[in-house]
């Protein structure tokens, strides 16, 4: 674990707010060690991560710690360290499409187990630091060590992507370290000698990402915090715009094609009860005409609810807060759940982990419904035998739920959404079609006039593991209630200038 860290004390809330925010930062910082074959040369540095797709990070570095002065010449094993892991080092492999020019180049490595690292570090206020603005940063002798005081912004070179600051205590081996101000990482040295230092910008570094075939919709902006807009409000996360294959080859589930998706807010659980029933209260909402025993606690989903319920309740939050609630879109709703990954499940392709991440048809459910208990769960709206037992084959784990559960009962997905497959199936805006022939590459909702059914997405509680997928759906006619289907919200974001 960490071995020297010293902890930033500083008076003014400006630097208190960067000590909290250089702390959150720290996990997107490693050490680098490059060392040729012939082990004359050996370079050290930093690098700051700024992607990640299946289980692959990306880090961006300064270009000269890893080549030499030669144009062929590279180091061909990097070694990575990584903040809380600063015993073991890690193979990083180059990447041929590095920017020599602008003195920055990209590693990958393999995420280590349970690693985890903060995606709403490059954040778009922090992107254009103004002369004067304070600065630090992380990283200097190999070590994680903060300097005590600030620098400052001196210039800002926009022609070369560049930022020039002083009175920061970098010291040689800093080059790859971040500059951060109070809002997040501006820049990323690549001078660490001499009184002023230089640092690429932000802006610059991801223009390089931008040319080259990068996943650059992972990099992060001031996202994956929650949000809330009143008392009643869910908890609402940011989702990074970016580009994403939706689908599947199944019939139903494709064809396989490019959606675009602007950032948007959508609710890291499923609307709850209570929530639901602030709405009730508040004249927006019908009292629901069904109510199922055993699942609806405060602090579970909502089921029962029509699209049109799901749509006046976003109604209501929507003159409540003045703010643009709404449902998501299929696009939207597909690409949050899988959150970067292109495997069935949003933690990848292990079927057994599933009750970690998602309540679904398990066997604590089965035992229950079909064992020695099967009396004190029998419901009117439910019947199942054990004929069902065998041929719906339900999930060989247990995820200690019958019925609908608590929101953030499981693990959430890498944008930090609860719920995202299983408990219940989720309304979404737009039209059912039985392909994406015609649909939007926008990340709009396809909307037809006159259409009946919508698209519901998610799976439930009910739903066995061969069902439970990302990429699958369903269409519901609009005034279709069940115990199985609820909605998770979305609300437009209005971003910060870049």
């Amino acid at each position: 674990m960490l071995a020297a860290v010293a902890v930033l004390q500083v008076p003014s809330p400006a630097q208190d707010a960067a000590a909290q925010r250089i702390s959150d930062l720290r996990a997107n910082v490693v050490a680098i060690t490059a060392r040729w074959q012939d082990g004359s040369t050996i370079k050290t540095g930093f690098g700051i991560i700024v992607a990640e797709r299946n289980g692959t990070l990306y880090i961006a570095t300064a270009n000269h710690i890893v080549r030499g002065k030669d144009p062929g010449e590279l180091a061909p094993d990097p070694a990575v360290r990584f903040l809380e892991d600063q015993g073991n080092t890690y193979p990083g492999h180059l990447l041929a499409s590095s920017d020599p020019g602008l003195d920055v180049a990209v590693l990958t490595v393999d995420a280590p187990a349970n690693f985890f690292w903060r995606r709403d570090a490059l954040s778009p206020r922090a992107s254009s630091p103004r002369i004067g603005s304070p600065l630090w940063f992380i990283g200097r002798d190999a070590q994680w060590v903060l300097p005590e005081t600030p620098g400052r912004v001196t210039q800002i070179i926009e022609a070369e992507g560049l930022v020039e600051a002083s009175q920061l205590d970098v010291r040689v081996g800093s080059s790859g370290a971040p500059l951060l101000t109070s809002a997040g990482i501006t820049g990323m040295i690549v001078v660490d000698t001499g009184a002023t230092v230089r640092a690429v910008a932000i802006d610059a570094i991801k223009s390089a990402f931008l040319k080259r075939p990068l996943p650059w919709d992972l990099f992060a902006l001031d996202a994956l915090a929650p949000l809330k807009d009143c008392d009643q409000c869910p908890d609402m996360i940011v989702i990074p715009g970016g580009k994403f294959a939706m689908g599947e080859a199944d019939a139903g589930n494709g064809p396989v094609h490019e959606v675009s998706i602007l950032p948007f807010a959508m609710g890291q659980t499923e609307i709850t009860k209570s929530q639901w029933e602030a709405c009730v209260r508040g004249g927006g909402c019908k009292e629901k005409a069904q109510i199922y025993e055993g699942l609806e606690a405060d602090d579970q989903p909502v089921v029962g609810v029509s699209w049109f319920d799901a749509t006046s309740y976003v109604a209501w939050l929507s003159r409540v807060t003045r703010l643009s609630y709404r449902l998501p879109s299929e696009a939207e709703w597909e690409y949050a759940a899988r959150a970067g990954m292109i495997s069935r499940y949003y933690w990848g392709d292990q079927a057994g982990e599933i009750c970690q991440y998602a309540n679904i048809a398990d066997q604590t459910a089965w035992e229950a419904l079909l064992g020695p208990t099967a009396a004190a769960y029998a419901r009117p709206w439910l019947t199942l035998t054990q004929q069902d037992a065998q041929s719906l084959h339900p999930a060989k784990c247990h995820d200690r739920f019958v019925w609908t559960s608590p929101g953030g009962s499981f693990k959430a997905n890498r944008y930090g959404l609860y719920d995202i497959l299983g408990n219940v199936a989720e309304w979404v805006e737009d039209c059912y079609h039985d392909s994406y022939v015609g649909a939007p590459v926008d990340g709009s909702a396809r909307l037809d006039a006159g259409c009946t059914q919508r698209s519901a997405r998610g799976q439930s509680w009910f739903a066995t593991p061969v069902a439970v997928d990302v990429a699958r759906r369903a269409g519901r006619d609009q005034q279709y209630t069940s115990p199985a289907l609820g909605f998770r919200i979305a609300r437009d974001v209005i971003l910060p200038p870049t």
